[in-house]
């Protein structure tokens, strides 16, 4: 599941539980005072009935659950085969595309255990220059802006968590970066230093791996370059790119700015709508938050 944190062994600024606890907090051995809230049938109702209360029915709930999975908010998964398949038809499967062509995707995962995924900025940029036999050489810039305040909301909301290292305000995200299946790395740079990632493959794809560490106020670029062997089709006469772009969901949309070049002597016959034509390729610039 891309979308599930998948923490490095070590971690700076962030610890795990200690020994003794779990991981709500409390100690083992310490009286849990609080009154759980009471399962359906506890009460005596029915234990299939929908564990909804107040005015908000079944309906209402069903139609959200619709909204936010068509955003692409919601991912869903099944071990029957056959509702596997209606969830893929759906869209809601969190399939990444196989296949030729060219893929983009950018996976922030939040590790700070607060709620400043509010104020999180994401600016992505790439740029494209097609090359010979259908090959391609990317440049991926994403930046991460922290709007955070540092005081003036609740702790659960700006932080710092209790089992973190962090300051009030300081974001701690788990990276992911995903290219085509034909994608090669050749160079990954923090805020324009040489950095690691942790390279892994999911779901046919190539996927960098790495964390981000942003304070209140601060921001922070990862940058990668890599080739990718199948990028487009055709030959010297002619051909075709596709690029698709896994837009992440979030409160605030990703910033997408986007540059491809065609190889010297060719130039663009038709683009997708909506692209801008320029004296050497296409361009497009916008808000994404979902797969474009």
């Amino acid at each position: 599941d891309r979308d599930r944190d998948r923490p490095p062994s070590a971690v700076p600024g962030r610890r795990g539980p200690e020994a003794g606890t779990r991981s709500g907090g409390e100690r083992r051995g310490t009286p849990d005072t609080r009154t759980p809230s009471p399962l359906p049938g506890e009460r005596g109702e029915d234990p299939r009935a929908p564990a909804i209360r107040g005015n908000r029915s079944a309906a209402a709930f069903g139609k959200a659950l619709i909204d936010i999975a068509s955003q692409g908010h919601l991912l869903l998964h099944s071990l029957e085969p056959g509702i596997q398949d209606e969830f893929s038809r759906m869209g809601v499967a969190g399939e990444l595309p196989g296949g030729e062509g060219d893929f983009l995707g950018i996976v922030a995962n939040a590790g700070s255990g607060t709620k400043l995924d509010y104020y999180l900025e994401r600016r992505v940029r790439y740029e494209v220059a097609l090359g010979d036999q259908g090959s391609a050489l990317g440049r991926t810039s994403v930046v991460l802006g922290n709007e955070a305040p540092t005081g003036g909301q609740p702790r659960y909301v700006i932080g710092p968590h209790p089992f973190t290292d962090l300051e009030a305000g300081e974001n701690y995200l788990y990276m992911s970066t995903y290219c085509a299946p034909s994608c090669s790395l050749r160079d990954v740079r923090r805020d324009g230093r040489p950095t690691g990632v942790a390279p892994h493959r999911e779901l046919g794809h190539p996927v960098f791996q790495t964390t981000a560490q942003v304070p209140s106020g601060g921001a922070q670029e990862l940058s990668f370059a890599w080739t990718v062997g199948r990028a487009w089709t055709g030959d010297a006469s002619a051909g075709a790119y596709q690029l698709v772009v896994d837009g992440q969901p979030g409160v605030r949309p990703v910033h997408l700015s986007l540059d491809v070049r065609v190889p010297a002597g060719m130039h663009v016959a038709s683009a997708t709508a909506g692209m801008r034509v320029t004296d050497d390729g296409v361009a497009w610039n916008g808000e994404i938050g979902d797969r474009k």
